[in-house]
């Protein structure tokens, strides 16, 4: 038997729900459904890592950094004038553009966007890894 039917296929696959909400986080709102938490103890402590989607509505999201994780952003939607702020600079984004931001990089995204994030966990200690100036 492969390891992922020892696993449990139900564990490893997580169908949309659209009872499950969406969570508030510094940038809009996030429907958070492939995160460390919500797929459960059978996976290595690898710390933070999450896939997500995340839907900013207005330009109030807050510049943060992390120390160790490595995140992505794929923008799927963007109103007029969105971008993408990195060490204070901003970047302007349309659909399909793609972000990679390293750590110690200050970032937001400025104005309307709906976009994926994939974060990149760095070790097991890397849980609370948001930093605000």
């Amino acid at each position: 038997m492969g390891l992922a039917k020892q696993i449990g296929i139900d564990k490893l696959i997580v169908p949309h729900k659209a009872d499950q909400g969406d969570s508030d986080c510094h940038c809009g709102s996030s429907d958070r459904a492939l995160f460390h938490e919500t797929v459960g103890d059978h996976l290595p402590d690898i710390g933070k890592h999450s896939v997500h989607i995340v839907t900013q509505p207005d330009d109030s999201a807050v510049a943060h950094y992390h120390k160790i994780l490595s995140e992505t952003y794929v923008f799927i939607e963007c109103g007029e004038g969105a971008g993408i702020e990195l060490d204070g600079e901003t970047y302007p984004v349309e659909p399909l553009t793609r972000v990679c931001i390293p750590p110690g990089v200050r970032h937001r995204v400025r104005g309307c966007a709906k976009f994926l994030v994939v974060v990149i966990p760095g070790h097991r200690e890397s849980k609370d890894d948001d930093y605000f100036d």
